[in-house]
Order: C-alpha cells, then sequence, then structure tokens
C-alpha cells in the first residue's frame, strides 16, 4: 500500500467532512420548519466522521511501525526465524 494514497485521502475524507459539517450548520441556520433535525443530524453525522478519521489515523500509525526479520543459528543445529517490530 502507497502511504502517499492513505494521506491523500485521509485529506480528502476531511475536506468532505468539513463541507458536509458546514452545510449542515448553514441549512439549519437557515431552516423555519426543522432546524433541531438539521442539528440533530450534524451532531450524529459528526460523530459518525470522528470515529472514521480516528479509525484511518490508527491504521495510518500501524504503517509507521518497522517489522526486522532475522534467523538465528541454535545450538542444536536448527534455525528460528525472529521478528522484531521497531518504532524507530
Amino acid at each position: 500500500m502507497n502511504l502517499i494514497f492513505l494521506d491523500n485521502y485521509i485529506d480528502q475524507f476531511n475536506m468532505i467532512k468539513h463541507d458536509v459539517i458546514k452545510y449542515l450548520e448553514l441549512e439549519a441556520d437557515a431552516s423555519l420548519l426543522s432546524p433541531k433535525k438539521i442539528s440533530k443530524m450534524k451532531d450524529s453525522l459528526l460523530k459518525e466522521f470522528n470515529a472514521k478519521e480516528k479509525s484511518m489515523l490508527k491504521l495510518q500509525r500501524q504503517f509507521e511501525y518497522r517489522a526486522v526479520q532475522y534467523l538465528k543459528n541454535e545450538k542444536d543445529g536448527t534455525m528460528k526465524k525472529y521478528i522484531e517490530i521497531r518504532t524507530e
């Protein structure tokens, strides 16, 4: 997976989130019939957007780790494979 595409995807997601929330805020201000319903919709969508954004950032952080694999000869003649996860 190319991390540049993931960064672009997160940036686009944030732009869409901003546009949708701003649109709902403006509609709630302009609405004469149901501003409370629109505000509730905005609040629920904001919670969903924040949960998805948190999930995407968690996924992005998982790619920041580096896995190093190495083989080690044991005294009995067998080889063991080790995997080390580094955060550097």
